[in-house]
């Protein structure tokens, strides 16, 4: 009875976002879309959480081809502070994963930057930047640097002194079992110690809360299956209605390859990978 009516209260609460998620989910670009796939799934999670925030400042670190960036800052037009602000950090450089980053992948994040006033690109090793940010000052960090295990538990180092009371932290390809990627090791501790929800699709994205939990966000939390099977088949829609096949092909790719041997997923991450990875 009592997981009846705590499955009732979730429900609940997640209808109570309806209104949120169907205004908030449309705020990607597909003007600005660039040629990588791997994070187009979680393009319409992206403006409902930055709806659901509210955010002052946004924070991202790793912004390749800007294709998250531009969302968020769409979304933090839309939904954001009116003074809200959407800072982009990258060295541009690349790493073992993404291979070496052309001058011209910056060049091109830059010109399209200037149609969004509210952002700011800022080219440079994620440490030295955020030494200039107050602590405790930036609502939402988007974690998607260097995907060997050392570098993300470096760059969340750096990063969990400048998150705000309530913020939330996403990291990107939590499911993304490839050759030398770490991040859903250093996901599975994070897990286990704080609040969480978890996407298994589009190589994973994985929402942490690790001061707090905004009451605006705590809906989400609610229920470990319904919003991964709802994001989870919009975000197949966008990738399937703005992709080449060859571009489908590559990012469902991702999600065929199996979790090493001895690999015990949260329990959210669980959930989601039973009910939508791809």
């Amino acid at each position: 009875m009592c997981i009846f009516i705590f499955r009732l209260r979730a429900v609940a609460q997640c209808a109570l976002m309806l209104p949120t998620i169907l205004d908030a989910i449309d705020c990607y670009r597909t003007d600005l879309l660039s040629e990588a796939p791997f994070w187009r799934g979680h393009l319409p999670f992206a403006g409902v959480i930055v709806a659901a925030l509210r955010p002052r400042r946004i924070v991202e670190l790793g912004v390749q081809h800007g294709d998250s960036l531009f969302t968020f800052a769409e979304a933090m037009r839309r939904y954001g502070a009116a003074d809200g602000t959407v800072l982009g950090i990258d060295a541009w450089e690349g790493d073992a994963h993404v291979g070496v980053q052309q001058d011209w992948v910056h060049a091109r994040v830059a010109s399209r930057a200037v149609q969004f006033p509210n952002v700011r690109l800022v080219r440079s090793r994620f440490e030295d930047a955020l030494a200039e940010i107050p602590n405790e000052s930036i609502d939402l960090i988007h974690l998607d640097g260097g995907h060997a295990e050392q570098d993300v538990r470096e760059d969340l180092a750096a990063a969990l002194p400048k998150l705000a009371p309530k913020g939330v932290i996403l990291m990107h390809d939590i499911t993304a079992f490839c050759g030398g990627f770490g991040v859903f090791t250093v996901w599975q501790e994070l897990a286990a110690a704080h609040p969480n929800m978890a996407f298994a699709h589009s190589a994973g994205l994985g929402l942490l809360c690790p001061k707090g939990v905004n009451t605006d966000v705590e809906p989400m939390l609610e229920d470990a299956v319904l919003m991964p099977r709802l994001f989870a088949a919009l975000g197949h829609r966008v990738l399937l209605a703005n992709s080449t096949p060859d571009q489908i092909a590559r990012a469902e790719k991702i999600g065929r390859i199996p979790a090493p041997p001895g690999f015990t997923p949260s329990a959210a991450l669980e959930k989601a990978m039973v009910s939508a990875r791809w």
